[in-house]
């Protein structure tokens, strides 16, 4: 039964096609982003779902097969990227802020969605400089309203901070040797937090049509990096190391009173491998 005063709206994003002319993707991060909304209403509870009309969703649907490389399955015939919105499932998160419904993914382009009819509107560009440059999955939202995000791109990282009503209000691209991807990361008060893993990207095998994942390497042994960023000066950064690892997601973080910047994370002591083959053992249905 539903909670007297329940009202609003729930939205739910993940892959939801992941087949296509009997070709079938091999991870889990690949299909192509369903968005889901739950309308809590006097009447009841009204369900609507669609996908995500992305240029690779479009695409792929007028031409009835997979035409691009996945996160972790390579493409039959890829035809040329131009850039990684070609191959934006917009898949991963979904987020309501400033007026807006954003669905988002790693690599690229946030893109908007009407919050009634889940209409795809299109990717946004914050400006000009930073068109196209990936606006990551997992934004935060301080209590004020205000948002951080983060995206990794060729050894820089595009750094946003939004307005409670949507507005871009802070930007930086900085440079951050070695950075391959960045899947999440915390803010505290003073300080945005990444952890990165040790990795490796060959381009070259992206350019040929092989999957980001079988594209990667992992260099054994290696530590894990810590990179804090002073919120209200970008440029001010320092680098830390962790033992070696592997991780998505983090917990808490806060600085205490002492100025220590402390925060929870889950650690994949075996590496990458809950990546690169539990979640392609998930898509078999191996697990």
């Amino acid at each position: 039964k539903r909670p007297d005063g329940l009202r609003g709206t729930l939205f739910r994003n993940g892959p939801g096609l992941v087949e296509r002319a009997g070709q079938r993707y091999h991870h889990l991060f690949d299909g192509d982003g369903m968005v889901q909304a739950y309308a809590f209403r006097d009447d009841g509870l009204v369900h609507r779902g669609r996908f995500v009309r992305t240029r690779k969703f479009v695409g792929e649907s007028q031409q009835g097969r997979f035409l691009f490389p996945g996160f972790g399955t390579s493409a039959r015939d890829p035809v040329p990227l131009p850039s990684p919105d070609w191959f934006n499932p917009a898949n991963t998160n979904v987020l309501a802020h400033g007026g807006r419904l954003l669905a988002m993914w790693e690599g690229g382009s946030a893109h908007e969605l009407d919050p009634g009819t889940l209409e795809t509107r299109g990717p946004v560009a914050w400006n000009r400089e930073l068109k196209g440059a990936p606006f990551s999955a997992h934004p935060k939202v301080e209590p004020d309203g205000t948002l951080w995000n983060l995206g990794a791109f060729a050894g820089r990282l595009a750094i946003y901070r939004c307005t409670p009503d949507g507005r871009l209000a802070q930007w930086a691209v900085v440079p951050i040797d070695g950075l391959v991807m960045n899947h999440d990361f915390v803010v505290t008060r003073r300080h945005l937090v990444l952890v990165l893993p040790a990795m490796r990207l060959d381009l070259a095998k992206v350019r040929e049509g092989h999957s980001l994942v079988d594209s990667l390497s992992f260099p054994p042994g290696a530590p894990l990096r810590v990179v804090t960023i002073d919120k209200e000066d970008l440029s001010l950064r320092r680098t830390y190391e962790l033992a070696p690892g592997f991780l998505f997601h983090f917990g808490n973080a806060w600085e205490d009173e002492s100025g220590v910047i402390r925060f929870d994370y889950v650690r994949h002591e075996a590496g990458a491998g809950f990546m690169v083959d539990s979640m392609r053992a998930l898509m078999r249905d191996d697990v």
